[in-house]
């Protein structure tokens, strides 16, 4: 059985770890071995659990309920880009086809391209599943987290090496430098991956600062998580403060908003019920990190952050986002219960553009998760989908409550809710690099509450049992115990 959990967690690592290099996966050819991996993986954990070789924690019910969501929703995709039951379900757009071609209209605008979506979506849902088989293991996950952290420090390292090196073209395609990217081609995608490490370690700091360092002076509080971090845990720090220089020096105003608002909101719900010494002086330890990496390396980011519509070859500005969202809001009208056809956004545009955007312009992409998935899969889909995500935190949430020990459960909130804000602006969590890391250290984050929650309702059923199985104390009316003889 080790031999096979090593084997599951060894070749989960290495799908991570090339997942960001070939320009964060975002190429067909890359994402397409991805997907080929993830499902090789996903196939040999259904061989070895019938075998009776790995062994996971029981699903939760929650976990269940999105599943079946994403089931509905992945029949909807297929019957979406499938031929139309009914002609006037079939998308506009087929009827503006000559006769004489044997078209057979469908509801998708581009049913190439929602198939090749939808691959990409059972991708990162085969890893989670994956990585719920080795949150199941305390000591697996524990190594998982650790490694994944790794894998991004070295991805922001890489960046500045590039910087250095002056490296300005990787895998034939040109990569200016002026913002780094490190193997992303845009950098809000660079910022978008190496937020999960910044939020990995930030979580694993302060679960150690609030063992080590919980105390009611705040001159001891603050020396105690200095020292941890720069003593105890020097490499967390180092991976915390090259993630967070590499995010200022990207240039993202999304990510870094994004990232500064849920480290704020981690600080408040990790330290809850701590003194507050140590929740002032943790604030001001972050404050200083964040306002060190601006100094150092976020002097364009500033300058973007001052600027309203700072528009540049990777992003249309302020200004175009709320144009094209305005747009987008138009076409969701046009069809709010079917939808345009999932990954058919580029096509929808290109068709119904109009005087707002004169030229051709970066809108593969609608710069907001949310507003594309319901143009495109029609509003109930998108609801259903967006509900499955959430439905997958609610071990994690539960596990908290009742007292988990195990830092995973909120680096995966904290991830989660980092690419949630972040995705109000811009299409990261889209990119294949992202979302594959994002849905395994999630997975495994659910496995390790779904054990820590067995673990607990087995101990509360043993201690049930032994109060019933004590004999009962005969007392007299008056409540005076009879003497013991």
């Amino acid at each position: 059985m080790r031999a096979f959990d090593s084997l599951l967690f060894t070749m989960l690592l290495l799908l991570l770890a090339f997942a960001p290099w070939p320009l964060g996966a975002n190429r067909p050819w890359a994402w397409s071995a991805l997907f080929l991996a993830a499902s090789g993986l996903l196939a040999l954990l259904g061989a070895a659990m019938a075998l009776g070789r790995i062994r996971a924690g029981r699903l939760p019910a929650t976990v269940l309920l999105a599943a079946g969501l994403l089931f509905a929703v992945v029949a909807w995709i297929v019957l979406q880009a499938g031929p139309s039951p009914w002609p006037e379900l079939a998308h506009p757009i087929w009827t503006l086809l000559p006769s004489e071609l044997a078209a057979r209209p469908a509801i998708a605008i581009d049913p190439p391209s929602a198939y090749e979506a939808l691959l990409r979506l059972l991708g990162p849902a085969a890893l989670f599943a994956v990585g719920y088989a080795v949150g199941s293991h305390r000591t697996l996950a524990e190594r998982f987290v650790q490694a994944v952290l790794a894998l991004i420090t070295v991805q922001a390292l890489f960046a500045f090496v590039r910087i250095v090196l002056g490296w300005d073209e990787l895998f034939g395609r040109y990569l200016p430098l002026q913002r780094i990217s490190g193997s992303f081609v845009n950098p809000n995608h660079f910022a978008a991956y190496v937020n999960l490490g910044a939020v990995i370690a930030f979580v694993l700091l302060l679960d150690h600062a609030r063992r080590e360092a919980d105390t009611p002076s705040l001159r001891a509080a603050l020396g105690r998580i200095l020292e941890t971090a720069f003593q105890s845990r020097p490499l967390l720090a180092a991976a915390l403060m090259a993630c967070l220089l590499s995010i200022a020096a990207s240039a993202s105003r999304g990510g870094a908003l994004a990232l500064a608002l849920t480290l704020l909101i981690l600080l408040g719900a990790s330290l809850r019920g701590a003194r507050t010494a140590l929740l002032l002086a943790a604030l001001g330890l972050a404050a200083g990190l964040v306002g060190w990496a601006l100094s150092a390396g976020g002097e364009l980011l500033w300058e973007r952050l001052l600027s309203l519509d700072p528009q540049s070859a990777f992003s249309p500005g302020t200004e175009g986002r709320l144009l094209a969202w305005s747009w987008i809001l138009e076409r969701i009208a046009e069809r709010p219960w079917l939808g345009h056809g999932y990954g058919g956004f580029l096509s929808l545009f290109e068709h119904a553009r109009d005087e707002r955007f004169p030229t051709s312009g970066p809108w593969d992409y609608a710069h907001n998760t949310y507003l594309e998935l319901a143009v495109e899969l029609g509003l109930p889909a998108a609801a259903a989908l967006a509900l499955a995500v959430l439905l997958l935190h609610v071990p994690c949430l539960v596990a908290i409550r009742r007292g988990s020990t195990s830092p995973l459960p909120a680096i995966a909130l904290g991830a989660t809710l980092v690419q949630g804000l972040h995705a109000l602006v811009d299409f990261g969590w889209q990119i294949p690099a992202v979302n594959v890391t994002w849905a395994a250290l999630l997975g495994a984050a659910v496995g390790r509450s779904a054990i820590t929650l067995q673990r607990r309702r087995r101990q509360n059923a043993a201690a049930g049992y032994e109060r019933n199985d004590r004999p009962e104390v005969m007392v007299p009316r008056g409540g005076i115990e009879p003497p013991t003889p």
